[in-house]
């Protein structure tokens, strides 16, 4: 029972998130950040790879995500990035039974490119950062207050760079708005979370109650008795 949860609480985050496949072309948007690729949780075949690369004017970025043939569960996938065919990550992510799913954004106010790798309850978002030229993980999940069980982060319509948490239902409980922060060199946020308003109290209004007497005024009609009878 709590396996087949997991897999519902799968996809209600996919269906809130939207993603149905690979987005192949950015959208065009007012604002700074832009979404270059989504993918579903990968599903990867042994040695099946993901694959993207992308120039910008700071330089080239690649990542390659791959399922090892004959590795152990705690080193299942192999995650490598590059950076101007520099290689400035290498690492490994353990089997978990439902894949990892990427998604990557381009901030069009810096040149930068992020790169989000989500796991049922985990979102972790790392970019390179050309001044201190290392990979750094920017965002991670784990850091932020939130009363919902299942992270994510995606590019909203308005081209904001969001983090928000869902429950088990697919609701969203708490959301947070990204923001690059040239001073710090690192992310700011704000709670965006949609606050409860209670509805305005309901005043209920009677006419007042009028009782009306109609009383039919006594009026004696004078007959000329003369007049009447000559």
């Amino acid at each position: 029972m709590k396996y087949l949860r997991k897999i519902v609480c799968v996809m209600l985050l996919f269906t809130f998130l939207g993603v149905a496949s690979e987005v192949g072309m950015p959208q065009a948007s007012a604002g700074n950040f832009e979404t270059l690729a989504v993918t579903d949780f990968l599903q990867l075949g042994d040695d099946e790879k993901w694959e993207k690369s992308y120039n910008t004017s700071l330089g080239k970025f690649k990542i390659r995500f791959r399922k090892l043939l004959w590795s152990s569960d705690a080193k299942r996938y192999h995650l490598i990035i590059w950076w101007n065919d520099k290689r400035i990550t290498d690492g490994y992510c353990p089997e978990n039974g439902y894949g990892y799913a990427f998604r990557v954004f381009h901030d069009e106010a810096t040149d930068r490119i992020f790169v989000v790798i989500n796991s049922v309850g985990h979102a972790v978002m790392f970019g390179y950062d050309p001044i201190n030229k290392k990979m750094e993980k920017f965002v991670d999940s784990n850091n932020y207050y939130n009363n919902g069980k299942y992270p994510y982060i995606k590019v909203d319509g308005d081209n904001d760079l969001l983090l928000g948490f869902l429950n088990k239902d697919g609701k969203e409980t708490t959301k947070y708005k990204l923001f690059w922060d040239a001073s710090a060199n690192w992310f700011g946020y704000k709670d965006v979370t949609p606050r409860w308003t209670p509805p305005a109290p309901t005043v209920e209004y009677s006419a007042p109650s009028v009782s009306y007497n109609y009383v039919e005024p006594e009026s004696e009609i004078y007959v000329d008795e003369d007049v009447v009878g000559s």
